[in-house]
């Protein structure tokens, strides 16, 4: 006779009803349940005895309402079904759509960050941050910076033209796509490709949440995309304006109010 198991969607997960405590009389039946020897099938499976000891793991640590509920079910076929639902589970089930929807490494997106030197560079420096990662020439700010103002992509005093951004990345060597009036889509798929990207926002309002006057704003910042996390729906980019611009996670509604003021302009640079 076959067993197997299955899992709960999280928002199923979330809202339980009379949950087990560790410290339960009826959290230890529970552990004593899955200690009994399965009839056979998946409850012998790596997976199954990974999710035990996670349970038998926050049993240790005497975490407190844990919401676990494991039940046994014998099917019309006979097939024994052993559910669990708890919380563990589902940290277990976001990281594991965090790796099918490509939440990716973000280490070397870090180690490329760092504040811009002058008030007007942070174009500059964001091209600068993809560069050096994905091509690893090491560039510095100044030696960008001296370029773009060779070739007239740059002025002192004023910046970089939205039209302009992406031509060093260009110059070096990195295809780039360059959409007008993109769509948060566009960077979810850009996200999901392990692709950093260049937007244009207002630096107020990426970083005040919930700012009123955001639609009065006009775009004065680029910042560079890392990636996306969608299972918090963050964000996460690399500001080269603040002091605690690296990995910074932005909520999705503070991002598209600050990018609506650069009109949703998007720059994707292909590793390809």
């Amino acid at each position: 006779m076959s067993s197997e198991f299955e899992y709960f969607e999280p928002e199923e997960i979330v809202d339980l009803t009379n949950p087990a405590k560790e410290t339960d009389l009826e959290w230890e039946s529970i552990l004593n349940n899955l200690e009994e020897k399965p009839e056979s099938g998946e409850q012998d499976s790596e997976e199954w005895k990974k999710m035990k000891e996670n349970l038998q793991e926050s049993e240790r640590e005497g975490q407190e309402n844990s919401g676990v509920h494991i039940s046994r079910e014998r099917m019309e076929d006979g097939t024994l079904r052993e559910t669990i639902r708890s919380p563990l589970l589902e940290k277990m089930i976001q990281e594991r759509e965090r790796e099918q929807i490509g939440i990716h490494d973000a280490d070397e997106a870090a180690k490329e960050w760092h504040m811009q030197k002058y008030d007007d560079t942070c174009a500059v420096v964001s091209q600068q941050f993809i560069l050096n990662e994905y091509t690893k020439v090491m560039e510095t700010e100044d030696e960008m910076r001296f370029a773009a103002m060779n070739h007239g992509w740059y002025v002192p005093g004023e910046g970089t033209l939205k039209e302009d951004i992406g031509n060093l990345l260009e110059l070096y060597g990195v295809r780039t796509t360059e959409k007008m009036a993109a769509s948060f889509d566009d960077i979810l798929q850009a996200s999901r490709q392990d692709e950093r990207m260049i937007v244009t926002v207002n630096d107020c309002a990426l970083n005040t949440e919930y700012c009123d006057y955001y639609p009065f704003f006009s775009s004065n910042h680029a910042i560079e995309i890392v990636t996306v996390d969608e299972v918090n729906q963050k964000v996460i980019i690399n500001d080269p304006g603040i002091a605690d611009g690296c990995l910074k996670e932005v909520s999705y509604d503070n991002f598209k109010d600050a990018w609506s003021t650069g009109l949703n302009y998007l720059l994707i640079a292909h590793r390809d």
